[in-house]
């Protein structure tokens, strides 16, 4: 039976004629929804640095946006931070291949706001071992062997000192109120939480080490389970790091279907 030939566009957009199988489409058409992803993500950050120009031109001042170098050489620096964050890879046999692809997006957002911090946090992802499908999903993005983030294949309680560990998870009965010096919070690379609850919780129960929730409801009151996806739970952490109040990162990130609403008596904020 002769092969089908097809025109085929490949990742860097030129054209060819040859055979392909349905696997090999498949991973193609992949391949160009993350590369599409990455487009997107950079009009938006030109977007932004445009209205930031127009917004500082309003108010007589000038815009001083990083420029591509400057964010090139914006490195995290472990030994000047006061905490680090680890993504814990090792979910594999808890999600399909969508789970992992959307993971992957979200991991790339997570590196693409942190290389825009004006301190980045040092990112480790942890249980990353080749052969798994969590990593041949990475891989299909070109160029994140170049990301400014240090991946293992060992888990974090073979990397960090277990007392300074804390698993972030939303059924912990402990609010995270301020980053502890020398800690590293650990976030579940996990997606579909809502078919694997108390998967994270049970785990660190399980080996001993310290859990704590984000204080959502301390401070809102949203219409669904307070359920985040892994770069929202990143860039809640990256925006209190860099001085900004609770209140104001949840309502920042929080998506407008959830309609997150400010509770009126909260407190004082630490």
């Amino acid at each position: 039976m002769d092969n089908k030939q097809e025109e085929v566009q490949t990742i860097n957009g030129a054209i060819e004629d040859q055979p392909i199988s349905k696997s090999q489409r498949k991973k193609l058409e992949k391949r160009q929804k993350l590369q599409e992803l990455k487009t997107k993500l950079r009009e938006k950050e030109r977007a932004k640095r445009k209205l930031k120009k127009i917004q500082a031109k309003e108010q007589g001042i000038k815009y001083e946006g990083p420029t591509r170098k400057q964010l090139r050489l914006n490195k995290a620096d472990v030994e000047s931070a006061s905490f680090q964050i680890a993504i814990d890879l090792s979910f594999d046999e808890f999600m399909a291949e969508k789970d992992l692809s959307s993971l992957c997006s979200q991991l790339l957002r997570i590196y693409t706001a942190n290389r825009r911090a004006k301190k980045p946090i040092p990112i480790h992802f942890t249980g990353l071992k080749e052969n798994t499908r969590m990593y041949e999903q990475i891989e299909k993005n070109e160029g994140w062997k170049n990301w400014d983030v240090i991946p293992h294949s060992e888990s974090y309680s073979e990397i960090f000192d277990k007392e300074k560990i804390v698993y972030l998870t939303s059924e912990s009965e402990n609010v995270l109120d301020k980053f502890e010096d020398g800690h590293c919070y650990i976030i579940g690379g996990i997606v579909d939480h809502n078919s694997q609850k108390g998967l994270t919780l049970d785990l660190a129960e399980k080996q001993g080490i310290k859990t704590a929730r984000l204080p959502l409801s301390e401070y809102v009151s949203i219409t669904s389970r307070s359920v985040l996806t892994v770069n929202q739970c990143f860039e809640i952490l990256l925006g209190v790091s860099e001085g900004k109040s609770w209140k104001e990162i949840l309502m920042q990130v929080l998506p407008q279907r959830k309609m997150p609403k400010l509770k009126e008596q909260v407190g004082d904020e630490s």
